[in-house]
């Protein structure tokens, strides 16, 4: 049966891991998330249970609030704490191996590993899921949700249920988001491939500028790309590298149809030459959207760094 367990700081994220907790509950049954305000018996050793139930997770979603490192006014941090639960949580599924998300709430940042203690750096480099209480929260987690399905393989508790015994051991069918992920790559991939094309058409050969004109905007143009993949979408930054390159293949195949119909030439490149501009356009776009991932990265960092310092806890 699949299990997911939510690591939270009570003083920190209680009121978002109540709100994560009854979404997850809703779609994939009650059984299958474990909480500790929910799942742990009267009497029964803290740590112990904790160990067992994180050892047989298939999930681990860590909640990270503000104040997630437990910050104490005297000195130290709680998460350097050996006792500290948040901190057993998290080594014990390093330790299974148990795959981690890390869910960013309301803007808070993934902590420094500087910040964390030596069995707990590997979870400073994780790639977070992001979830805000505000109007965006059903989207993000839509999001969250088709990322442990991804994970784990399975599908929502009335699908299990109308499949009978076994289905959830089946791989998912086509659903909204496995629609959306192919419109998401089709106009990711579609839309700027088209413009490349055109704008190629257009400068070099209608109006006989330099290429350099050309080169610079479709730089301009994948890495626009590359920054909405991570900014609407939050997908990885494997995601957008491929997507760039896949962009540089179908637009430098576009334009050698476009040039070999109006001049009449090969089509296929002909000269050394010609297949390294190809080679360069492929990999200028793919370099171009893994720039424009990692700038919206660094932008919403930055902007939720501000944040805190301007609205976070004195």
């Amino acid at each position: 049966m699949l299990t997911l367990c939510i690591s939270y700081r009570r003083a920190d994220s209680a009121a978002s891991a109540g709100r994560i907790f009854d979404r997850l509950t809703a779609h994939f049954g009650k059984d299958t998330v474990f909480i500790d305000t929910e799942g742990i018996p009267v009497g029964v050793n803290f740590r112990s249970h904790i160990q067992a139930i994180f050892k047989n997770a298939d999930v681990l979603l860590a909640l990270i609030g503000p104040n997630w490192i437990g910050v104490k006014r005297e000195s130290g941090s709680r998460i350097n704490e050996p006792n500290d639960p948040i901190r057993m949580e998290l080594e014990t599924a390093l330790a299974a191996r148990i795959p981690i998300i890390p869910v960013l709430i309301d803007q808070a940042t993934m902590p420094d590993e500087k910040d964390l203690p030596e069995q707990l750096k590997e979870f400073s480099s994780l790639n977070a899921a992001e979830v805000t209480s505000g109007r965006d929260f059903n989207v993000h987690m839509e999001r969250l949700v088709e990322a442990i399905e991804r994970i784990t393989g399975r599908t929502s508790q009335q699908d299990v249920d109308a499949g009978g015994p076994g289905a959830a051991a089946m791989p998912p069918t086509t659903s909204p988001r496995s629609e959306r992920h192919a419109f998401d790559l089709a106009a990711y991939l579609a839309v700027p491939s088209i413009l490349l094309a055109i704008a190629h058409y257009v400068l070099v050969m209608k109006l006989d500028l330099s290429i350099v004109y050309f080169r610079f905007l479709g730089i301009a143009m994948v890495l626009f790309v590359g920054y909405q993949i991570y900014a609407r979408r939050h997908y990885g930054f494997v995601y957008a590298l491929s997507l760039g390159a896949m962009v540089g293949v179908v637009s430098a195949a576009a334009i050698l149809v476009i040039v070999g119909l109006v001049d009449r030439v090969s089509i296929v490149p002909s000269t050394t030459l010609e297949w390294q501009e190809t080679a360069e356009h492929v990999v200028a776009a793919a370099f171009a959207a893994a720039a424009g991932h990692l700038l919206a990265h660094v932008a919403r960092s930055t902007a939720a760094q501000k944040w805190r310092r301007l609205f976070g806890p004195r």
